[in-house]
């Protein structure tokens, strides 16, 4: 079954939040802050893989949410880096953001990646803010969101040098000529394309 477009909401992982904690040990007098910084949230990239020739994996994926980065914790421990999110498509699919309608991913060639939403930054703790007036703050930063976006996933193939895309109106002419198809392998003979009104 070809699946001509995919449209799925990404959200990218919390930054983990920074520690707000003091030094307390024996026999250490006027102990500071001890508060380490949070981990970043986990980014959502997209990578062409040319053993995928479909969409369709995609189609029951509606939602696609990264986990958060690690909270930092008390003797300037800093939380982990969340692993960041592979989505794999098909050599040739273009990634369009719905609310700007922007391409913010055409990945052409095995192995190509693209971050489509970025994680958000952790949160620092309270050792970071230590200054010469304010030795000992007690306070910390929350981490920073991850983007949120609505993206719309398409399949393209290329004619003579020209890319086109693949949808449900469009018929693929068989005959002489070379082209790729999806998958990024010349495996399709194209000798036209005819876009078909719906009307």
């Amino acid at each position: 079954m070809f699946i001509d477009e995919v449209t799925m909401d990404l959200i990218a992982g919390r930054g983990g939040d920074g520690c707000m904690a003091f030094r307390r040990e024996k026999y250490v007098e006027m102990g500071g802050p001890f508060g380490g910084n949070g981990g970043k949230g986990a980014s959502i990239i997209f990578e062409a893989d040319e053993g995928l020739n479909t969409l369709i994996d995609l189609r029951y994926k509606k939602l696609i949410k990264a986990p958060k980065g690690e909270n930092g914790q008390g003797k300037n421990c800093h939380g982990k880096n969340s692993p960041d999110v592979i989505v794999k498509v098909p050599i040739g699919t273009v990634v369009t953001d719905v609310d700007t309608n922007l391409i913010v991913a055409d990945l052409t060639k095995h192995g190509e990646r693209a971050v489509v939403a970025r994680g958000g930054r952790g949160g620092r703790g309270n050792t970071a803010f230590a200054t010469r007036q304010n030795p000992a703050p007690n306070f910390a930063e929350n981490g920073e969101p991850g983007e949120e976006k609505q993206v719309t996933n398409t399949p393209q193939i290329t004619v003579e040098g020209e890319s086109i895309e693949i949808n449900s109106l469009t018929h693929i002419v068989v005959g002489t000529g070379g082209a790729n198809n999806p998958s990024g392998q010349t495996s399709y003979k194209i000798s036209g394309v005819v876009c078909v009104d719906e009307n």
